[in-house]
């Protein structure tokens, strides 16, 4: 894994990007370019896996396992009870993926929180 503080890393948005839930078959096809995700995570499993391409022109994808611990959370009377998750780790395979960095491992509903995962390709 590269020391990314060391790193001046410029931002680029991926041609033509696929997500696939790998154990639900779920597939997310954003068909633009874009640089930015949200995914899912399995409320009823302590992990998910996603498989990414990050051009569908190309047949390679790679495979992201993402670990976390869930805690039940109640919010109020109207909405009722949510999973809140705190992710332990990220495990990839490296065909496309240069490296996955965990940058907030809270994963709460706030929407004013920073990105949780950032990945390197």
């Amino acid at each position: 894994m590269k020391n990314v503080a060391d790193t001046t890393v410029a931002d680029s948005l991926l041609p033509n990007p696929r997500w696939s839930a790998i154990d639900s078959g779920v597939t997310l096809i954003f068909g633009r370019r874009t640089g930015s995700f949200s995914l899912s995570l399995n409320a009823s499993a302590d992990s998910s896996r996603y498989a990414i391409q990050p051009d569908s022109a190309v047949f390679s994808f790679d495979t992201l396992t993402f670990f976390y611990d869930r805690r039940l959370q109640f919010l109020s009377n109207a909405c009722g009870y949510t999973y809140f998750y705190n992710l332990r780790s990220i495990k990839t395979t490296n065909h496309n993926v240069d490296s996955v960095l965990l940058r907030n491992n809270e994963v709460n509903g706030n929407v004013n929180t920073p990105d949780h995962v950032q990945v390197f390709f």
